[in-house]
């Protein structure tokens, strides 16, 4: 579905809203353990103050996460997935599916999950901020023309649409080997929440 990872955000984007969607995972679920880093209440910052990230342990592998954004009429809009990491060459990054369906059942997320990924690379700045980039389908809509990497580009209303129909194998080696700065835009950056819903104290400097 397109830009389905994103779709409550596309008015705050700088860059190209659609990220690439892949039938095949950057690396193996089943031997995936979960970054408990990511555990927690994460609030955006800057143009993203009003998005937040519920990311919870499911289990020793992988973790449900909640985007819930919030307008200024007071309304606000929940969106889960499922996601687990994948570390290449230093790099870490997220496998997320959207849920096709989900019922929340009090502390319970029930999904049917979708049946493509989409990625965000991400990593963690000294004072604990998280900041991530996807996985921006134009690069890849290019690879894929050039013959760099297997997969389909689809014809839409709103444009071109890719879909890499590559290996896990074969995309992980894509990736590793691929510019960043241009495969991965930026998309924002995020501060934890303590559990009363406020940013934890700065950490004292030792003397």
């Amino acid at each position: 579905m397109k830009k389905f990872l994103w779709v409550i955000l596309v008015g705050l984007c700088v860059a190209s809203c659609d990220p690439a969607e892949s039938l095949n995972p950057l690396s193996d679920p089943r031997k995936a353990k979960t970054d408990t880093r990511l555990a927690g209440v994460w609030k955006g910052t800057g143009d993203m103050e009003e998005i937040y990230l519920h990311m919870i342990a499911k289990g020793s592998s992988s973790m449900e996460v909640v985007v819930v954004s919030h307008d200024a009429l007071g309304k606000f809009q929940m969106i889960p997935y499922e996601m687990f990491t994948t570390t290449l060459a230093g790099k870490h990054y997220m496998n997320l599916k959207n849920a096709a369906q989900a019922k929340f059942d009090h502390n319970k997320i029930r999904m049917k999950l979708g049946k493509q990924y989409v990625f965000t690379r991400y990593e963690f700045s000294q004072g604990g901020n998280l900041h991530l980039w996807w996985m921006d389908e134009e690069p890849v809509a290019e690879a894929i023309g050039a013959g760099k990497l297997r997969g389909k580009v689809l014809e839409g209303e709103d444009g071109k649409h890719a879909i890499i129909t590559a290996s896990t194998k074969k995309l992980a080696k894509f990736v590793q080997k691929a510019d960043h700065t241009k495969l991965f835009p930026k998309f924002g950056s995020f501060i934890r929440m303590n559990a009363k819903g406020k940013k934890p104290p700065a950490a004292k400097k030792k003397k």
